[in-house]
């Protein structure tokens, strides 16, 4: 005979109760309270005598970017790519302190310090590749990188090799430093990869690109006496399950984006002399390259449309004249629809969003599409579209600003270290999810920061490379909904119930105790009878169930198993 009680009680789960993901931070430093040691660091130069040194065997490095001598000056302004290849090793296991292979990488960042002396400080942009193949302390050498470059060797550049290329597309790194400033880059797609597949572990190459930069940069190694100096890599991952869904326009299908490219032109505000700013305005539509100006425009000849897909952010530079300015204030505006739904590749509408980023690509174009400068991600505030004008589609003030109502008035996250052909990776989880729960969305702005004076190429969506294009990538959560505990449902079935009464009586472990927890106790009695009845969601009080006695309970509970005794009988 079995008696069945596994559906005495169904409990209905409340929409609204948040999903328990869990996440765990593991950090990585040679020499830290972990005893972590399997770090190694090589630095590489065209430079003979830089080329091949080992970061244990030294203090600090200096790595550097090219630049080629301009013949037509007196002046010599070559400088010599030197980049360094680091590498965090055993980081993926079943150990203590060790990621488990295959995680969901939520973040991922490298932290490095800039040293104190000489001409340590940088004005960047400094870039991070995975490498594809592996390197060797004693072997790896600047020109063990062959390239079809006129140059014939640039070290692990992403855009040589054959027929893998040495190291794949770089994510944005570092950008202005000075003295003894600690700078913190993203590599949560990196180790992505390598949680993904462990053996793929080669490393990163920190590099500054072609072009590159002239300004050198001199960090802390994992050779300084001085442990919390030392590089420092920090991974939050998650095991719990997830889905990821990717929005990239045309990719898969999908058209369900908008965006636009909105130029300011060199009159901001208006003035005696200019009385009409909008005049000078162009905004590109993102999905087309078709551009708008005003009725008004004096644009001569009017502007072709984008037809290759870059596009150059830029920072406003104010001239002498009020209103007037040196260099065009020129954002980016993203929004991605469809995103939530039942549907095939869209994100689940009733799971939380863990994670989301818009990823931006750096262009190739231009010698100049390389950036140094801060990069924001902010939430729009208003509704735009591909049309959308400078100077009379963003309220009363010309732009953009969170007191005119355009925007939010904090970023959603900063971004810097873009060299070329650079992936961008901003975090805008908070306003993803608050769009999955209810927030009017209006999409995303993408525009510079405080330092801004130096342009930023982009590939639109109509680049001839969809994948390329913008796109939003969304990791949700699939954890199962736990409910809370009800206080007084002592065998954690969801209600209390005359079982509870039954586990107190016997002096049994009590779940979900209000009184004397961790022992049972006549207040224990009392506070079940005060819920008897409850479920989750309710309250503390009756809520209009009758208690039973001690003696009724005994009696019904007698009288059940009776009734199941009869029916097993006549089976």
């Amino acid at each position: 005979m079995r008696l069945r009680l596994s559906a005495i009680a169904i409990v209905l789960l409340p929409s609204s109760w948040a999903l328990a993901l869990t996440t765990t931070t593991a950090t990585f430093q040679k020499g830290d309270a972990n005893g972590y040691s399997s770090m190694t660091e090589l630095r590489i130069s065209m430079t003979p005598g830089s080329d091949g040194t080992n970061g244990a065997s030294v203090t600090n490095f200096g790595v550097d970017g090219y630049v080629a001598d301009d013949p037509a000056t007196p002046a010599n302004e070559f400088s010599p790519d030197q980049p360094s290849l680091t590498k965090f090793d055993n980081i993926f296991g079943a150990g203590q302190g060790q990621i488990p292979a295959g995680a969901t990488i939520l973040s991922a960042t490298l932290t490095m310090k800039t040293t104190n002396g000489g001409s340590a400080d940088t004005n960047g942009p400094w870039s991070i590749a995975s490498l594809n193949q592996p390197f060797d302390l004693a072997t790896t050498r600047y020109m063990s990188f062959p390239s079809a470059d006129p140059l014939g060797f640039r070290g692990p550049w992403w855009q040589d090799g054959s027929p893998t290329p040495y190291s794949q597309r770089p994510q944005g790194g570092f950008g202005r430093l000075t003295f003894n400033q600690i700078g913190v880059a993203n590599i949560q797609p990196l180790v992505q990869q390598w949680s993904s597949n462990p053996a793929s572990n080669n490393g990163f190459v920190i590099q500054s690109g072609f072009v590159g930069t002239s300004n050198a940069w001199n960090y802390y190694t994992s050779g300084t006496q001085v442990i919390p100096d030392r590089p420092k890599l920090t991974v939050t991952y998650t095991t719990s399950p997830i889905v990821t869904n990717t929005f990239q326009h045309g990719v898969n299908g999908y058209t369900g984006d908008t965006s636009a490219f909105v130029k300011s032109g060199l009159i901001q505000t208006a003035s005696a002399t200019n009385p009409d700013p909008s005049v000078d305005d162009v905004s590109y539509d993102g999905l087309t390259g078709n551009p708008t100006v005003s009725p008004t425009s004096t644009i001569n000849p009017p502007p072709a449309p984008i037809t290759d897909g870059n596009a150059f952010l830029d920072g406003p530079a104010f001239g002498v004249d009020p209103g007037v300015l040196t260099s065009t204030d020129d954002s980016g505006l993203f929004k991605f629809g469809n995103v939530f739904g039942a549907a095939v590749g869209q994100a689940p509408a009733d799971k939380g969003v863990a994670k989301a980023w818009l990823v931006l690509t750096t262009g190739i174009a231009s010698g100049n599409a390389r950036s140094p400068d801060t990069w924001e991600a902010r939430a729009m505030s208003r509704d735009w579209d591909g049309t959308s004008l400078y100077s009379s589609s963003f309220g009363a003030i010309p732009g953009f600003q969170s007191d005119d109502g355009d925007m939010a008035a904090t970023p959603l996250d900063t971004k810097y270290g873009m060299t070329t052909g650079s992936q961008i990776w901003f975090d805008v989880t908070s306003y993803l999810e608050g769009v999955r729960t209810g927030a009017a969305d209006h999409g995303l702005i993408v525009l510079h920061g405080q330092d801004t004076a130096d342009g930023w190429q982009i590939q639109l969506a109509n680049g001839p490379d969809e994948t390329l294009r913008p796109k939003l990538v969304v990791v949700s959560d699939l954890t199962p909904i736990v409910p809370p505990g009800v206080a007084g449902d002592y065998n954690g079935n969801g209600v209390v119930d005359a079982a509870d009464y039954v586990l107190w009586r016997k002096g049994g472990t009590l779940q979900n105790e209000v009184a004397t927890v961790g022992s049972v106790t006549p207040e224990d009695y009392t506070e079940w009878r005060a819920r008897f009845g409850n479920t989750s969601g309710s309250g503390s009080s009756l809520g209009g169930a009758a208690v039973p006695e001690p003696a009724s309970v005994a009696l019904g509970l007698i009288a059940s198993c009776g009734v199941c005794l009869c029916l097993s009988r006549k089976r």
